[in-house]
């Protein structure tokens, strides 16, 4: 590869969620020249300015650029942009009004300015191919992967150190990430209160907190009977909470991958998650799948999995099993064979 590479590192300076973990793990593994610009970069509204005004003047005519996380400059061709779904498209009316304008305006006319797009998820590369009308080899498929050496199945020492500094319960389901509409967070609260009573002592565990792309969810303010919220966990503690749940919960009505479900299963955690976009392509037959839109079939699921002693240890093992399959290492792999045949066309 006769191109170096210039990493547009605005995601690197913000709090850790998927996207910004996707950027790290996979820059700190491509091992070919690079450099990265803009982890200082302001964000919001005049992060999107120096990205579209101040980046292009950091690229020298020798270098590609790599944006990994849904945006970058228009008026830079030698580009490969990560899309990583198409949510602010399909539902803009779960983002900030401003968000989704700007993101429906500006993903489209990117999408066919730059040489290489990357997706995480086959779901996601026919969605960008449909909604776009840009030709499937166009774009490459590279799932996430998950750090072995972090997410892993953390002792009981670990575990109860977790419970005493977030004032946990002994035995919980947990749910991780961002408190946005497409979580599907009602209708899991909603089950969680036709289970409780039968489950009793088991809490359900929301940790996460709102971002600022999206529209707020005024109704999980109010505190639900058997549910606690933790708010956002730090990095250094996500392992040992995965692994001190009784099972993992995410029903998602829109995900481009569901990169915590990959961080429970490595940590021997059982999954269940929405039949919906791309998470039946990360859980495969290793988790219960569930129809998002049905209290009654998530709440049985739950029930299952909290009372099925023997359900959980096995998909736990499955889940385990099928998280070994995704590696950060191969997908900066594949993003590194990406960048090069943009660097080479």
């Amino acid at each position: 590869m006769d191109a170096q590479v210039l990493i547009n590192g605005r995601a690197l300076g913000r709090r850790i969620t998927g996207v910004e973990r996707y950027t790290r793990e996979v820059s700190a593994r491509l091992g070919i020249p690079l450099r990265t610009a803009g982890i200082h970069a302001p964000q919001g509204f005049r992060g999107h300015i120096w990205e579209q005004v101040f980046l292009p003047q950091q690229i020298s005519k020798h270098e590609i650029l790599w944006s990994p996380a849904n945006s970058g400059p228009l008026a830079v061709s030698r580009q490969v942009l990560t899309i990583h779904d198409l949510s602010v498209v399909d539902h803009p009316e779960w983002f900030n009004p401003r968000f989704a304008i700007w993101y429906r305006w500006l993903l489209p006319r990117l999408a066919h300015r730059v040489k290489l797009i990357i997706t995480d998820s086959l779901y996601s590369k026919i969605r960008i191919s449909r909604a776009f009308r840009i030709s499937a080899d166009k774009i490459h498929v590279v799932p996430c992967g998950v750090d072995a050496e972090k997410f892993y199945p953390r002792p009981d020492v670990e575990r109860a150190r977790l419970r005493r500094k977030y004032s946990l319960p002994p035995a919980y389901m947990l749910f991780v990430g961002t408190l946005e509409p497409r979580k599907n967070l009602p209708t899991l609260v909603h089950a969680w209160a036709q289970v409780f009573r039968e489950v009793r002592p088991v809490h359900l565990v929301i940790a996460g907190g709102p971002g600022d792309a999206f529209r707020r969810l005024s109704h999980l303010e109010a505190p639900a009977d058997g549910v606690l919220q933790v708010g956002y966990v730090s990095d250094a503690d996500l392992p040992a909470l995965y692994s001190a749940a009784l099972g993992f919960v995410m029903p998602s009505l829109y995900e481009g991958f569901g990169l915590p479900i990959l961080e429970a299963m490595a940590c021997g955690t059982p999954v269940i998650a929405g039949r919906a976009a791309a998470l039946p392509e990360v859980v495969g037959e290793a988790g219960l799948l569930i129809d998002p839109l049905s209290v009654p079939d998530l709440a049985a699921a739950l029930r299952c999995l909290v009372q099925d002693d023997e359900l959980r240890r096995d998909l736990a093992r499955k889940g385990y099993e099928r998280s070994r399959l995704y590696t950060w290492d191969r997908s900066a792999r594949l993003v590194r064979q990406a960048l090069q045949q943009a660097g080479a066309a």
